[in-house]
Formats: structure tokens, C-alpha cells, sequence
């Protein structure tokens, strides 16, 4: 006893409008009864559908929520393909009402609504697995060849009026289209005419497939890996088109950000007085006469070196170190001449004490004039003592 796979149909009527503009059909999707099936050679075969297997708990719960999907598509539904198969689904109230499963199946796709209101699809049809048990007999006064048992619904499809399909072996049936039981007993009504079964067609990339031959599956199997290959290829491309807009997008923000900062008003200033500070003490060394513009820090201070240390070499050296070598060698030299310039006005100040106190004073007033100069002189030397060794007020450039 193997599973196989069936597709019975049914019909719906009545049809309400969901607030979310979606379409609610109450419908009996399944029946109890003899189904007839054509087999691949011509001839019946009978298959039972007892109550005990139809309307079992375990079966009527793999219809609630069940896929509704627009015609059989070509393999069950699952999560790979709901996505794309779905139009809606089965409600959860799915019970037995007399002969009849009834469910209530919740139509969201609107090309599939349209369908529905303009007639195009009238019938349903459950498509489930069953295995089959081959023991003949009769149910109701009709023979059977063998009953559904173990069933376990896939998907509810939508079909226009008239429908019926089925592949040619034994795996893929058609159940009869009505919703009226198959008995002959008295008083019974009428069995509706037997539909005939046809081969179920595919056209794949212009080439049309029995859906039952080896072809059409491996025809099917290139297909998606092709339209794999084409989605990944398209998603390589979007991803790197992302990469190459966000990164122009950060480089620039980065642009941004690095304009206002160099033109804040506060860095400006600093800029500028940094650069007095360096041109000043640049040229106390070079001279007045020294030609400084539209040359770099670095070249003013290396140029400022050189003038007393023509050996200083900065090839290798860094900004840092010619910068402290440059202030070194300013710092020096400022030390120097203000050292200077102290010494020398003492010893003027000490010369002009002298000749002012060579004059004639007959109340000794020469010897306290000298004394006077010798004390000027002497606080003079005092006050100039350290002028070497005060630190000087100086501005470090950047």
C-alpha cells in the first residue's frame, strides 16, 4: 500500500466581501463516495472514500489553513514556492456537513478575485495524498477497487467551470467533478456523466512537456536552476551597486565635514597667528631682508637652521623634530641678544654715572656721586643677571 496523490473537485456559489476587500467563500471542497479514476490504459478503477478516512480528525486539520492556489500547480506547495503559488487560504473551521467537508476558503489575491467575479473560476479541487488499500467491495451499493486511507490535504485549487486534468499514471488522479454521491440505490440522484480525463500539458521555453515524462522534469530542474543562476546575478549586481553608492555617500560626508572644520573661523585664526608667530621668529634670525613668502613652515624653519648650522641635515626628519630643532635654535638666540643687550646697557649706564660725577663739588660732593653710580651699577648688574635663563613667551606653529 503506497501513498499517492489525488485532486478531487467541487463546486462554490455563494461568495462575501472581507472588510480588506479580500473574498470569503463558504464551499463543501470534499465529499464521501466512489471516485472514479481512467487509468493510463483506458480502463476504471474505483476508489473509496469512506466516511471513517475523510472526515477523520488527523485529516480534516491538514485542510484548516491549508494553500489556495489558482489551478494544480505543477508540485505541492511548500515554503519554498508559497510565496508564489498562494491566493489565499483555507479557514479554520473545516467540519463535516452531511455527505461534505465544508470550509470557508479566504481569498486575498486580487487577480485571482477578479477571476472569481467574472465567472472564470467556479470549481474547486483538493489536492492531498492517500494510500491506497487494494481491497475491493461496495459501499452503498457501489463497487470499489480500493479506499483512500491516511489522508492528508496539500492545497484547495480554483478552476473554471468544466475542469478536469490528470496525468496518466497512477500517482496523479482526477476525482469526478460533482458533489453528489455515486450510488445506485433507489431514489439516489442521477450520477453526473464521468469526466473525461486528458494529458496535462507544460510549455517550458517553447517546448511543451507531458507533466508525467522524465523530459518535463528535467526541463522543469533547468529552468529554476537558470532562474537561480539570473537571481543571483542580479542580486550580486544591486548588492555591489549599494556598496559603490555608500561608499560614495561616507567619502562625502567625510568631504563635508572636513570643509567646515577648515573653515571654522577659531582654526583660521589660529592658523594665521601661528604663522606671525613663525615668520617673526624666523626672520630675527634670517634678517629683515629674508624672503619668506609662499614657502611652507617646514622650509622657513629648515632655512632658520641652516643660517647658524649650515651642516643640519632633514632629510628623514620628521616635522616634529625639525619644528623643536627650529624652536631650540630661536629660543638661543632670543637668550642671547636680550643677554646681550643687558650687559651693554649696564656697562653704558656705568659710563654715564662716571662722566657725570667728574665734577668739582667742594663739599665732597664728587666722592658721593661716584658712590651713587657704583650703587646704579651695581643693581643694574643685579637685575641683568639671569636675563640668559628667563623663559621667553613663544607660540608653537602648526
Amino acid at each position: 500500500m503506497g501513498e499517492v496523490y489525488r485532486l478531487d473537485f467541487g463546486r462554490f456559489s455563494k461568495v462575501e466581501r472581507t472588510p480588506q476587500g479580500g473574498l470569503r467563500v463558504p464551499a463543501n471542497v470534499t465529499r464521501i463516495g466512489v471516485f472514479v479514476y481512467t487509468n493510463a490504459d483506458g480502463s476504471k478503477r474505483r476508489e473509496l472514500r469512506h466516511p471513517d478516512e475523510v472526515f477523520a480528525e488527523d485529516s480534516l486539520a491538514t485542510l484548516a489553513g491549508a494553500p489556495v492556489t489558482d489551478l494544480h500547480p505543477a508540485d505541492p506547495v511548500g515554503p519554498n514556492n508559497w510565496r508564489k503559488l498562494s491566493v489565499g487560504h483555507v479557514g479554520e473551521d473545516v467540519k463535516r456537513a452531511d455527505k461534505y467537508v465544508s470550509a470557508k476558503l479566504m481569498i486575498q489575491d486580487g487577480e485571482e478575485i477578479a477571476a472569481i467575479e467574472r465567472g472564470d473560476r467556479k470549481e474547486l479541487s483538493c489536492g492531498y495524498t492517500c494510500t491506497l488499500d487494494n481491497t475491493p467491495g461496495e459501499f452503498d451499493g457501489e463497487r470499489y477497487d480500493a479506499i483512500q486511507r491516511s489522508i492528508r490535504y496539500n492545497h484547495v485549487a480554483l478552476g473554471p467551470a468544466g475542469w478536469g486534468r490528470a496525468g496518466t499514471n497512477c500517482n496523479l488522479r482526477l476525482d469526478s467533478n460533482g458533489n453528489q454521491l455515486h450510488n445506485n440505490s433507489a431514489g439516489s440522484p442521477p450520477r453526473e456523466p464521468e469526466r473525461k480525463q486528458t494529458q496535462m500539458k507544460y510549455t517550458i521555453d517553447g517546448v511543451t512537456y507531458d507533466t508525467d515524462s522524465p523530459q518535463f522534469v528535467e526541463a522543469l530542474a533547468v529552468r529554476d536552476k537558470r532562474n537561480d543562476e539570473t537571481l543571483a546575478t542580479l542580486t550580486a549586481e544591486r548588492d555591489t551597486a549599494n556598496g559603490e553608492r555608500d561608499a560614495a555617500n561616507t567619502a562625502r560626508e567625510d568631504a563635508d565635514k572636513k570643509l567646515e572644520e577648515s573653515n571654522d573661523p577659531k582654526r583660521l585664526d589660529a592658523l594665521v597667528a601661528d604663522r606671525v608667530d613663525l615668520v617673526t621668529n624666523a626672520t630675527r634670525i634670517l634678517g629683515d631682508e629674508a624672503k619668506l613668502d609662499g614657502k611652507s613652515d617646514r622650509e622657513i624653519m629648515i632655512e632658520a637652521i641652516r643660517h647658524d648650522t649650515k651642516s643640519f641635515d632633514a632629510d628623514g626628519k620628521s616635522d616634529e623634530y625639525v619644528r623643536a630643532y627650529f624652536e631650540a635654535t630661536t629660543t638661543s638666540s632670543r637668550r642671547h641678544d636680550e643677554g646681550g643687550k643687558g650687559i651693554g646697557a649696564v656697562r653704558s649706564a656705568a659710563v654715564a654715572s662716571r662722566r657725570t660725577s667728574k665734577h668739582d663739588d667742594k663739599d665732597g660732593g664728587d666722592d658721593v656721586d661716584r658712590n651713587d653710580a657704583d650703587a646704579a651699577q651695581k643693581r643694574m648688574i643685579e637685575n641683568n643677571r639671569d636675563a640668559a635663563t628667563k623663559p621667553l613667551r613663544f607660540s608653537r606653529s602648526n
